[in-house]
């Protein structure tokens, strides 16, 4: 009768690589929550702190909840900060700064974005059925914070989609600047 939830975060562990995200899984019922991880994951001990100081959730499903919530609060900021790299690559290369330290910086970016979005959009389908199940085992209140998730979720998704997709107008942009400069040289 219980649930089997599996999350992914962007790892903010130290001497980590933010792609190489941290996972967390749950197990839970009406009366238990157990979870596992191999790396130190920040959310639960966020829960545990609450919990000890008495403001935590009051049920599994919530502690459930209160992770999820976590996971995304963290990497929304680190989300932002892709796209605040992406929106100086795209400035520099529309004002033709630098091409070919862009052309790095745009790769690198690019392999970043690619490597979140494997990771979260796996997982907007999983709090998407994650929010339906919990519309049959609770109540309103819950299930709203659930969809909410898988909410954020998508948007987070299609950020680093809009992310990607604005890269490779900067990456045609470049080559085609480079291909020019290549021609006129040649004439």
């Amino acid at each position: 009768d219980g649930l089997l939830v599996i999350l992914r975060g962007v790892n903010f562990n130290r001497d980590a690589a933010p792609m190489n995200m941290v996972s967390l899984r749950f197990w839970f019922d009406d009366e238990h929550v157990v979870s596992t991880a191999r790396r130190r994951v920040f959310s639960i001990e966020d829960v545990t702190e609450a919990l000890e100081q008495g403001t935590g959730p009051s049920s599994p499903l919530g502690v459930v909840l209160w992770v999820a919530n976590r996971f995304l609060e963290r990497m929304e900021p680190y989300l932002l900060g892709l796209d605040e790299r992406g929106n100086g690559i795209e400035s520099q290369a529309f004002d033709e700064e630098g091409d070919g330290r862009l052309s790095q910086e745009l790769a690198e970016l690019r392999r970043e974005a690619i490597a979140i979005r494997r990771f979260i959009a796996p997982q907007k389908e999983a709090l998407i059925r994650f929010a339906a199940e919990v519309k049959q085992r609770a109540d309103v209140d819950q299930y709203e914070r659930a969809a909410e998730l898988a909410d954020r979720q998508m948007r987070m998704v299609e950020d680093v989609d809009e992310l990607v997709a604005r890269m490779q107008v900067v990456e045609g942009l470049l080559d085609s600047r480079a291909t020019e400069r290549l021609n006129k040289r040649m004439w």
